[in-house]
């Protein structure tokens, strides 16, 4: 078995290397590391793999067609919607993925985010001094309607709770998680988009997650502010710009655009006050980071080994 490793970090590399090399040299005959993505510019210098270990890098089909020898892909991340999966089941390609790290980080990323907007950080980082214009608001005493309890979503529901938040939730599944069931209450989208004061998104980008908040942002409480940690994609900011624009939405944050979001988009929001951008660092903590390289060890330990 030949095993690419994409996407190295140098602040882990020793621990990575050592671990890995003692878990699965007895299956692979050889290892190699990069700190470069996987791209259709360097793929054909690894048409011999069969195993790769990707962060970021986009595995289309026209990637997956120039590696014939592929059987396993493992996504050191939650999300995969950078991998063209109908494709590596049409080839019999196996796809991992580590669903359960950063958990923490992104939580508190979100309360970051929250008090961002509330307490209106980018005005007073676009130059604004006035007290008057920086009159911000509480967090304790609000709703908060998460959307989406998996690890993250009830992470954030308890972060919430202890800080005297009313947290209140929605899902796919239509029903509230036991391990929520003291600190929160289940309410349908429609609901929770009409009563929450903070509007957060917890939730993977699927086919049925994409563009959830659209036309729907006209049914949103007065006033309210979106937190979105997930996919850009779940959001269609044509709509959510018009809700800004009438001020029904009083700000939005997000740690991710979807990559095909048009330039003047973009530029419209980011010129905004009221508007929070980062560029998906939400779990990028060192904290994180070494979670993240355990834990790709142990996944490569229990299927490789």
């Amino acid at each position: 078995m030949i095993l690419y490793y994409f996407e190295e970090e140098s602040a882990h590399k020793k621990t990575l290397r050592s671990g890995l090399n003692k878990s699965i040299l007895k299956k692979c005959n050889k290892i190699e590391f990069s700190q470069t993505t996987l791209n259709k510019d360097n793929v054909g210098k690894f048409n011999d793999a069969n195993i790769i270990v990707i962060f970021a890098s986009r595995i289309s089909r026209e990637i997956i067609d120039e590696l014939p020898n592929l059987k396993y892909v493992i996504s050191r991340s939650t999300g995969l919607d950078h991998i063209d999966l109908n494709e590596c089941l049409q080839k019999e390609i196996t796809v991992l993925n580590i669903p359960d790290y950063s958990t923490q980080a992104v939580a508190e990323y979100c309360l970051y985010m929250m008090l961002h907007l509330l307490r209106k950080i980018s005005y007073l980082e676009s130059g604004i001094t006035s007290h008057s214009q920086l009159i911000g608001n509480n967090l304790s005493g609000k709703t908060i309607g998460i959307v989406g309890t998996g690890a993250i979503g009830g992470t954030l529901a308890k972060i919430s709770n202890s800080l005297g938040l009313k947290v209140i939730v929605t899902n796919s599944s239509g029903s509230l998680p036991l391990k929520l069931s003291k600190i929160a209450d289940y309410v349908k989208l429609e609901e929770l988009l009409k009563r929450s004061d903070i509007i957060s998104l917890n939730l993977p980008l699927v086919m049925k997650s994409k563009h959830l908040l659209s036309k729907n942002l006209n049914q949103i409480k007065n006033g309210s502010i979106i937190i979105n940690s997930s996919r850009g994609a779940i959001v269609n900011l044509k709509y959510l710009i018009e809700e800004l624009d009438n001020g029904r939405i009083a700000g939005f944050a997000t740690d991710d655009m979807d990559k095909n979001t048009p330039s003047e988009i973009i530029d419209n929001l980011s010129q905004r006050p009221n508007v929070f951008i980062s560029p998906h660092i939400a779990y990028n903590t060192f904290e994180s980071a070494s979670e993240l390289v355990e834990k790709t060890i142990n996944l490569l330990q229990k299927n490789f080994e």
